[in-house]
């Protein structure tokens, strides 16, 4: 009886050495809030393709987590000599236009919309907890903290903002991105960029290409872009460069198949912004 205690004792044991081990893997030192470079990399776009290597950006969600590895709780002070993070999911977007040295992007809601598994947690006395989070955008070769501006979680758009230093002296010319007047015509050629599985660098970009497979009330706006987790938020464009689509869904295990809002849905959704904050983005 008393063997079989300690095997159990002892297994619990290596399970805590593991979850710690497991903690420190993930933790990702952040200095500050920012990790923002000052030397932006434009990188070259075939010409065989509409979709400019530049407007790509890639997003990362974080828990915070104070020194002792305690998760940061929204309303509580973290003990923080160092705030450290956690990653919890990632996402593709695009620049879709700027205002000043302001760039603003698309993404998929389901990205940045917090869901109970990682944000929330019950406390000890029952009451309900809810940790920080911070949302990091990679955008040519650096990297900055982004703010949500507007969540529509019936289309799945997110518009985040984030500020980079030195894009108003850059040679980067970044204009605001062209909505399509209407959806392409069925088997008609579009085209992504994504970071699928969390797949990213600062030296390349993952282009795909498939048909547009037309629209429906029940999965929304298909295609035949490969998808997965980590493709949401890709913003999907026609053989003009037009913006038509955002990648909202994929379909697994059959991955070739992905879906997401019309672009009426887009523009009501910019529409929307520019009623609300003056800003107009297409």
């Amino acid at each position: 009886m008393f063997r079989r205690y300690a095997y159990l004792i002892m297994g619990e044991v290596m399970l805590a050495l593991i979850f710690i081990v497991f903690i420190f893997s993930c933790v990702k030192v952040m200095k500050g809030d920012v990790q923002n470079g000052n030397n932006l990399v434009s990188l070259e776009t075939s010409k065989d393709s509409p979709y400019n290597n530049d407007y790509f950006v890639y997003f990362e969600k974080h828990v915070l987590i104070d020194k002792d590895l305690k998760f940061c709780v929204v309303g509580e002070e973290c003990d923080n000599d160092k705030v450290e993070t956690t990653s919890l999911s990632s996402a593709s977007g695009g620049v879709i236009g700027s205002e000043d040295d302001i760039l603003f992007a698309l993404t998929a809601a389901h990205f940045c919309f917090d869901t109970e598994e990682d944000l929330l947690d019950t406390g000890e006395d029952g009451k309900t907890l809810e940790y920080k989070k911070l949302i990091i955008v990679h955008f040519l070769n650096t990297a900055t903290s982004a703010y949500i501006e507007k969540i529509d979680p019936k289309s799945d758009l997110c518009l985040l903002s984030f500020r980079i230093q030195d894009i108003e002296t850059s040679k980067i010319d970044l204009k605001d991105i062209e909505l399509a007047k209407k959806m392409p015509d069925i088997g008609e050629n579009i085209f992504t960029v994504s970071s699928p599985l969390s797949i990213y660098g600062k030296s390349f970009r993952l282009h795909f290409n498939g048909n547009f497979g037309g629209c429906d009330s029940r999965y929304g706006c298909m295609y035949t872009i490969p998808a997965t987790y980590g493709s949401s938020g890709s913003l999907v464009l026609n053989k003009k460069g037009q913006l038509i689509s955002v990648v909202s869904i994929s379909i697994i295990p059959f991955q070739n198949i992905s879906a997401g809002p019309h672009v009426d849905d887009i523009r009501k959704f910019l529409l929307d912004f520019d009623k609300e904050t003056g800003i107009m983005l297409y």
